[in-house]
């Protein structure tokens, strides 16, 4: 569908909207098409990006009913207490903090990769170059958690902004040392690395189609999840974590919980080296799952198309065993021992299982 089309059958399907809306939907549209044909694709690929005119229409209507209500409710940015107030530092970069003692921060942004490191000073405080005039941020209160928000302004259709590449940027979230609470950190098309944060109570980080890595941290709950992005986790020590993404590797080195450990993909390998939890889970399709010298009470590890190998720490005679494949070779046998405390499950199909006990 060529644009010109795309654009009659768009509008004829938001008529519930004011005339300043419907303009301000031609004028983005617009500025998508230019933006996807600069990169090489046709005014047909294009339309497709949106979807159908009627799903988009659906989309930018939704988008404004949700801005009305928001409108009604009072929780407009001009009527709304804000928790921070911006400090313009040198570069060019915004400075936002809380006003009031926190004990966890929930942060919700689209298209920033996010570094989060820990720092000396007192404070939790965010950092980042503001976009005046795209970006809508929100930072409220709400009892002890810091809530921080930043999307593009017209939240109706900023969705539609990331099928057709928006930039990235980068904010930086500096924790202080002696934070101990919880950080629950999200955004999409961007990664996330975090490094050197230690004792805290609870931990998410949470993208889409880009990476997570964490470094040298301790906590108690953690996770990190994506989708169409790997996972790296290294020297990390906590109570459970819980990691997950598609498409992509996952790759666990030198970390201790005391809990369950629980890795899920898709389509993606798994790799887990000098590991030691109280359960142990690794989980995937159409690719291979290595470990060396993990422990755990519990280990499940479970793949399709794909090999099962390396080697398990501890003494055989204490672990039931149970092991299947398909088309290939198994090692060790599906054996079990009577009182034992211990559990080892390794399946796949179209691959090996090649495990050895170490001490």
């Amino acid at each position: 569908m060529k644009q010109a089309e795309f654009l009659q059958k768009l509008f004829a399907a938001l008529e519930p909207l004011s005339a300043e809306e419907r303009e301000q939907i031609r004028e983005y549209v617009e500025e998508m098409f230019c933006d996807a044909m600069e990169q090489g694709l046709s005014e047909e690929e294009c339309a497709a990006q949106f979807g159908s005119p009627e799903q988009a229409a659906r989309e930018f209507r939704e988008g404004a009913a949700q801005r009305e209500e928001e409108r009604q409710n009072g929780l407009a940015v001009a009527g709304r207490e804000l928790a921070s107030r911006p400090e313009r530092k040198e570069g060019g970069k915004s400075l936002f903090r809380p006003d009031h003692p926190c004990t966890a921060l929930k942060l919700d942004v689209h298209n920033f990769s996010l570094h989060v490191s820990p720092w000396d000073g007192p404070e939790l405080h965010i950092l980042f170059e503001v976009n005046e005039e795209e970006d809508e941020i929100r930072s409220e209160r709400r009892g002890d958690v810091w809530v921080f928000t930043c999307f593009r302004k017209r939240r109706g259709w900023r969705m539609f902004g990331a099928l057709f590449g928006s930039r990235t940027r980068k904010m930086e979230i500096f924790v202080p040392r002696t934070f101990r609470g919880r950080l629950s950190l999200s955004t999409t098309n961007a990664r996330i690395a975090m490094e050197g944060c230690e004792a805290l109570s609870s931990l998410l980080l949470k993208t889409t189609n880009a990476s997570v890595s964490l470094q040298h941290c301790s906590g108690g709950e953690l996770c990190c999840r994506s989708s169409n992005g790997a996972l790296h986790v290294e020297d990390v020590h906590g109570d459970t974590l819980q990691a997950v993404t598609s498409n992509a590797r996952v790759e666990l080195t030198s970390c201790v919980w005391q809990g369950a450990c629980g890795v899920h993909t898709s389509n993606g390998s798994i790799s887990a080296s000098q590991v030691e939890a109280g359960s142990l889970s690794l989980q995937s399709s159409n690719a291979r799952i290595h470990v060396e010298q993990v422990r755990a009470s519990s280990i499940t590890l479970a793949t399709s198309n794909g090999s099962i190998g390396g080697t398990v720490v501890g003494d055989p005679e204490e672990y039931t065993i149970t092991t299947s494949t398909s088309n290939a070779s198994c090692s060790p046998k599906t054996r079990a021992i009577p009182g034992a405390q211990k559990a080892l499950s390794a399946s796949t199909s179209n691959g090996s299982v090649a495990l050895q006990f170490v001490s």
